[in-house]
């Protein structure tokens, strides 16, 4: 989130004229959904929301900027609502990319013609997808595991709304096991967690298989028999129509672009 993204412009639009050259009518109009570590990420509990909307952002901007690492003056910032924290207070969901940063994407959509609508991050498309490709809603506690390239997101879903999110970059002395039981712990210690029924594992990273992230989960979260596994790409290919030709590694990996096309209908 603090440094270029994009270290080859040239390559990466040529790529793209590769796709759309394939198109029989070329597209102009995308959405982008960016890697989790582009952005700063909070959920905020704010003990009464002022009346005009001005003031509301103006306060959110004001309590994130203790926590983000850049400007928020130079930053694009997005929030909403969603639900309420442990003690009743109003809870956003809160996302602040550097505007350098999101330029680095969008100028390449511009160079090849494309114009930008929504921009989103992955695992929140990987939570939509989970919700919108079950016919039974979700009402327990259940967990997203998004292990992607030079990274990894944890985010626990109560119902339909998050209640926690984190990231945490792939470097030495830093494992996936780890990060699962300190958010275990984290989740019962101050989540009132009463117990994760689900856990919704997911690779955009053609580095891990689903063989090894189940190992994972054994080794590092309390999987007993009343919790279900579930690989979000198999899910994928049962739910979908003709989806069941397409391998479930790179169903994985469409999963995110699938869920922003799915953005608000899990209601």
């Amino acid at each position: 989130m603090m440094s270029p993204n994009i270290a080859d412009s040239k390559a990466v639009t040529t790529a793209l004229n590769e796709v759309l050259a394939s198109y029989k009518r070329r597209p102009t109009r995308v959405s982008l959904v960016l890697p989790d570590t582009v952005a700063k990420v909070s959920l905020l509990s704010l003990e009464t929301i002022p009346d005009r909307e001005t003031d509301l952002a103006e306060l959110i901007k004001l309590k994130v900027q203790k926590s983000a690492p850049f400007s928020l003056n130079e930053a694009q910032l997005s929030y909403e609502l969603c639900g309420a924290d442990t003690t009743k207070q109003s809870q956003f969901l809160v996302a602040a990319v550097k505007q350098s940063v999101l330029r680095e994407y969008e100028d390449i959509c511009t160079d090849v013609g494309l114009q930008v609508g929504c921009v989103d991050l992955a695992s929140f498309n990987l939570i939509n997808t989970s919700l919108c490709s079950t016919s039974e809603k979700k009402s327990e506690d259940w967990l997203l595991v998004h292990v992607a390239h030079r990274y990894s997101t944890l985010a626990i879903v109560r119902g339909s709304q998050l209640i926690f999110y984190r990231n945490q970059a792939s470097e030495p002395g830093k494992s996936l096991d780890d990060f699962i039981y300190q958010t275990a712990m984290y989740y019962e210690d101050r989540l009132g967690g009463d117990g994760v029924k689900q856990i919704v594992f997911t690779s955009s990273s053609t580095e891990n298989t689903s063989d090894i992230l189940e190992n994972v989960f054994e080794r590092s979260f309390n999987t007993s028999n009343t919790v279900v596994l579930e690989q979000l790409g198999s899910h994928i290919s049962s739910t979908i129509h003709n989806a069941k030709r397409i391998p479930i590694d790179f169903l994985d990996r469409l999963a995110a672009p699938i869920g922003i096309l799915l953005r608000d209908r899990h209601g």
